[in-house]
Formats: structure tokens, sequence, C-alpha cells
């Protein structure tokens, strides 16, 4: 069971985005990576689930959003 005395907190005391880890029984920072890249650019290998990918597109002005799954980036 999680020990609340034990979060996160930044330099003023005040808690951070941070989820329990079981198999470590302590808090951890929760990160959600982005990446950003134009049409045609390999997307990054090995990303978290959950990360987001901006494929910026400036001849056309548009940006599509890409959400990584585990397996594929997935356009959102």
């Amino acid at each position: 069971m999680a020990d609340y005395n034990e979060i996160l907190r930044d330099i003023e005391g005040n808690p951070i985005p941070q989820i329990y880890d079981e198999a470590s029984q302590s808090f951890i920072p929760y990160r959600v990576m982005e990446y950003a890249g134009k049409p045609g650019d390999t997307k990054p290998t090995g990303a978290p689930v959950g990360a987001h990918y901006l494929e910026i597109d400036a001849a056309t002005n548009t940006v599509n959003v890409y959400l990584y799954d585990g397996e594929n980036w997935v356009m959102i």
C-alpha cells in the first residue's frame, strides 16, 4: 500500500505529477514523452505507450498528432 508521506514534491513543497509503481513500492514522476518532426521523418522507436508525436507540415500549414500505442504510431 502506498505511503502518501512519500509523495514527490517540487522545491516549493507542492506535489508533482506522479504514479505509484507497484514494483518498486514508491512514487515515480509521471512523464509523457512528446516528439515532433516533418512529414517523412522517421518516428521514434521504443517510445513509451502514450507518447505524442506532432507532425508539422509548414508547406500546407497543417499539424497531425500521433499517439504511440506500444506497437504503432496512430494518428488521432
